[in-house]
């Protein structure tokens, strides 16, 4: 839940400010800068319907540091069919002494605060990018590391401008919503936003901002029904399993949702697998041994209709969790069949370690037995 609450306080401090802040799609504003500290000053109007612009946001610290290097070699990849400006903020006295700086093959400039506060959101984290096309809109801000993805989109004419610019006004609306406790409308956004295009994401926040109008009720079916729509993504039953768990605290409503899962997930070994796994990797307090063992035991019964290495991943799994619910026994055999199926040599390796481990395990069971 955690995870979500911090989606919701994202999406309350973009709408805060969503009027300062340059809508996507919009022509983009030249640079207002303090000093040009690395090469010649540039304008954005001068590449206008000649070449894409990246601009990368950075100050000194250490996150940023470490996206010189890899921003660098996507400039020599990219080629010049794109423009790159570098935006520094902070102190004009550090940054113009910063010799770093001379690692990024274009020009960098000290920011007034205008530039950044026109393109990114508010306590933008660094370092993160825009994006302008070649006919000058804005059309991407976000993290340095999805900036690849993004160019390689946009230059073969495949990024659906368009669609980000709806997405970005649907997050912008959400947030005023929820910022003025209008949860009713913020429901209604969500549940349109689906229609258009699901998302497990979407989901999560919709079960939070519930939760916030206490319409407990309207949780419960909420997800109830996207299970019944979707019931082979994992993440609509694992946030069934944490309301009942950790928000309602009822562990016996939380066995049923629990088994209902499991029935419904039968058709559909690797999300049984992945729900499995995660399950694991829950702590002591909010893990269900009993569900653990259930859904492993389903998992084996429904592994066969898979190929032979999506069945060994699989066993691998299975191997984990009975190991992690002491029936070691099952655990070496397993992780023993597994080792035959699987491809990838890591796992392969895993699957021997296990089987090594359990097998101790089994020993040494047997001879406490024989002690007594």
């Amino acid at each position: 839940m955690k995870k979500i609450a911090l989606l919701l306080l994202l999406l309350l401090t973009v709408a805060g400010r969503a009027g300062e802040m340059l809508p996507l799609g919009s022509n983009a504003p030249e640079l207002d800068v303090k000093k040009w500290v690395h090469r010649d000053s540039v304008t954005i109007a001068q590449y206008r319907n000649q070449k894409v612009v990246v601009l990368f946001f950075w100050a000194l610290d250490n996150n940023s540091l470490m996206a010189f290097k890899p921003l660098a070699e996507l400039v020599g990849k990219v080629g010049d069919k794109v423009a790159w400006i570098g935006v520094a903020e902070g102190d004009e006295n550090n940054i113009s002494k910063f010799k770093l700086t001379k690692i990024l093959p274009f020009p960098v400039a000290v920011d007034s605060g205008k530039t950044v506060e026109a393109y990114m959101p508010p306590k933008v984290k660094y370092p993160a990018c825009a994006i302008i096309a070649k006919d000058g809109r804005l059309v991407w801000r976000g993290s340095v590391r999805s900036v690849p993805h993004v160019l390689k989109r946009l230059l073969a004419g495949k990024l659906d401008i368009n669609e980000i610019v709806r997405k970005e006004q649907f997050n912008i609306s959400l947030g005023k919503a929820v910022r003025n406790k209008n949860f009713k409308e913020a429901v209604a956004l969500i549940e349109k936003e689906q229609k258009l295009k699901f998302s497990s994401e979407l989901t999560a926040l919709h079960l939070q901002i519930l939760l916030e109008a206490k319409d407990t009720s309207g949780a419960i079916k909420m997800l109830d029904k996207t299970i019944e729509e979707h019931p082979e993504l994992p993440g609509p039953h694992l946030l069934r399993q944490m309301l009942f768990r950790s928000y309602f605290k009822d562990e016996a409503k939380a066995a049923r949702a629990g088994r209902d899962s499991i029935d419904k997930l039968k058709k559909f070994p690797m999300v049984l697998g992945n729900l499995l796994q995660n399950e694991m990797k829950l702590s002591l307090d909010q893990r269900s041994p009993e569900f653990i063992y259930n859904m492993a035991e389903a998992l084996y019964s429904s592994k066969n209709t898979l190929k032979p290495a999506e069945q060994g991943a699989l066993l691998l799994v299975y191997a984990q969790a009975m190991n992690m619910c002491a029936d070691n026994e099952k655990a070496v055999s397993a992780a023993a069949e597994a080792e035959t199926l699987l491809n990838d040599e890591r796992a392969k390796k895993t699957a021997i370690m296990l089987k090594n481990y359990c097998e101790k395990l089994n020993k040494l069971q047997k001879q406490k037995k024989i002690a007594k």
